[in-house]
This record gives structure tokens, sequence and C-alpha cells, in this order.
């Protein structure tokens, strides 16, 4: 960047929601790198932080929520659940104050309302082998519990990311489609990632022309540290533009 001559530049996140322990390690990462360089005055930076409700990102979703709905039968259609899914974060970070599952439910709510509320809906958390405590309701488990309830059709829509990734490759398309047809889900729909989709593109352009025209180096909640966040370097920007 530097070599190129570039003086400008924009920390965008691709996790739509925030979570200190995800975008916010990200973001304090970069900027110990560019302090350890010496290159804390080479660029300009903002940060696009969160984006989980922008109305062109849900649309995304909804759009591609309805077409996997359209591929179950119609009857099993109108009775099937859908269910947000994101990964955990250790529960350790929330009881400081980390908004994450607000903004993941901020998705899931935006979505739904892109769809009119047509089908009933719920949001479970996926977890890693490697946590030690993590949110519930367990996605697996409410596949599991649905299954038993004598839901056939469930949808399950990842809502933190916009690309497919091992979680969702394995952890959904897989572990837990075994999951949800030995409970007697016959109609499992994973949502597929959206990648490189047009709709995306128009999502991801909206919201850095947005924050352009915004004039302000981060999200209005950016500023405000968790009460019970212990790091002072935490919630910074390096070198942001001069109003």
């Amino acid at each position: 960047m530097q070599n190129d001559g570039i003086t400008r530049a924009v920390a965008f996140l691709q996790h739509p929601q925030w979570s200190c322990s995800l975008g916010g390690t990200c973001l304090n990462h970069l900027w110990s790198s560019l302090t350890s360089l010496g290159m804390e005055n080479t660029f300009q930076w903002s940060v696009i932080d969160r984006w989980g409700t922008n109305s062109l990102f849900a649309h995304a979703i909804a759009k591609s929520v309805q077409d996997s709905l359209d591929q179950i039968p119609f009857f099993a259609r109108k009775r099937g659940v859908l269910l947000f899914t994101a990964p955990s974060v250790d529960v350790g970070s929330l009881a400081m104050g980390d908004t994450y599952v607000q903004e993941v439910s901020e998705t899931a709510h935006t979505v739904m309302q892109q769809l009119n509320y047509s089908h009933q809906y719920m949001l479970a958390w996926t977890k890693s082998p490697f946590q030690v405590s993590s949110l519930e309701p367990n996605a697996s488990q409410m596949i599991q519990s649905l299954g038993a309830q004598g839901r056939d059709a469930v949808v399950v829509i990842p809502v933190d990311a916009t690309c497919d990734n091992f979680q969702t490759q394995y952890g959904i398309d897989r572990l837990m489609r075994q999951v949800g047809q030995s409970a007697g889900v016959r109609h499992f729909k994973k949502l597929p990632g959206l990648n490189d989709s047009n709709s995306l593109h128009k999502a991801l352009v909206d919201i850095v022309l947005k924050h352009f025209a915004g004039q302000t180096p981060h999200s209005h909640q950016y500023r405000l540290r968790c009460p019970g966040c212990t790091n002072p370097e935490c919630r910074r920007v390096i070198n942001p533009p001069q109003k």
C-alpha cells in the first residue's frame, strides 16, 4: 500500500455484526502492527465496524432464503422453520458488555422484515470444539428438538459471514444435515454463502458509499467500550481523517 502511494485506507470488517472477540481482535492487531512497523501516520484510517442491518445485505439474504424455501414441497414449506445461526463467542466477553448477541438478533429481524415474517424463526449458535463456554441454544440441539416436534422442514441461515468457510461447509452442511435427518427433518436446507453474488456486491458498495458520505471514521456505536473492558487500546482508530 505504501509503495503504491496509498494514503487513505478503510478497515472494512467482513463480520457484519460487531464482536469484541472477532472484529475487535482484528482491529487491535491491525493497530498494533502499524505501530510496530512505525507506520502510525502513513495512512489515514477509518473503520466500517458493523453493517448487519444494511437493507441491501438483508435483501440478499432474504432472496437466498426464498430460493431455498422454493425448493421445498409446498405443504412442508408452509410449516418450515427458519433457523438463523452465527458462531458462538466466549461467554466471558458478553459478561463484559459485548453487544454481539443483540447485533446478530438485529440482523435476523431485518431479514425477517424483508420476508414479511412469512415463517416462524429462531436464532441459535454454532460452537467451536475449542470453546470452553459458549452461547445457548446450540444449533444442532435446536434441529434435534424441531425434528422431535414433527417439524420436517428447516432452513438454516448463517448470517455472520459473506462467504462459505469451513464452519458452514462442514459444521452445517454435513454435521447438522446428519443431525436433522436422524431427527426426522426430511427437508433440510442451508443457505449457500453469498460469495460472489451480485446482490452481495451491491450491498458492499452501498455500505462503502454510505461510510464515505457519513464523513465519520467509524460507526456511532464504535467508541462505546464494554463496561468490563480492561484493554486501554480497544476501540481506537489510528490517524483518522481530519474533518
